[in-house]
């Protein structure tokens, strides 16, 4: 099984290909016993949100319950995400950054002051980490 994302531009116009050989190598050392870790990616309106879902679906028949897929902008919204982690019953979460590059998603919609994914948890009495970096700055992500 491998996730593959071929030819993808950037302002510099550079093609570049992100190979995951395989998921296990991206969530190894991110899965915790007794945490939910969730996958946020940026989101979109476009008709592709529905691989997010897929993506969910897959990862859940593999490493179980815990973890899930949310997305900052759109759906599935993190409101929906939170209430379901809630009635769980889980008490911590590790939040992951789904994208190549997370920067100001990171400081601002994961863990900033005001509207955060991190506050919107830790209102609900649950812990939370943070992973900071992207995917992308993953050497198992990365071509070689």
């Amino acid at each position: 099984m491998g996730l593959y994302v071929k030819n993808c531009s950037t302002q510099t116009k550079k093609k570049y290909t992100l190979r995951i050989k395989h998921p296990d190598i991206v969530l190894k050392k991110t899965l915790q016993k007794n945490e939910a870790t969730i996958l946020v990616g940026h989101g979109t309106d476009h008709t592709a949100w529905a691989s997010y879902l897929a993506l969910k679906t897959i990862l859940k028949e593999k490493y179980g319950p815990d973890i899930h897929v949310s997305v900052i902008d759109k759906k599935p919204s993190k409101e929906l995400l939170i209430e379901k982690i809630v009635r769980s019953g889980v008490r911590q979460v590790g939040l992951v950054p789904f994208m190549l590059v997370a920067g100001v998603h990171v400081e601002e919609d994961l863990t900033g002051e005001e509207d955060s994914w991190k506050k919107a948890f830790n209102e609900k009495n649950i812990l939370v980490t943070v992973k900071k970096k992207g995917i992308g700055y993953r050497p198992s992500c990365r071509n070689k």
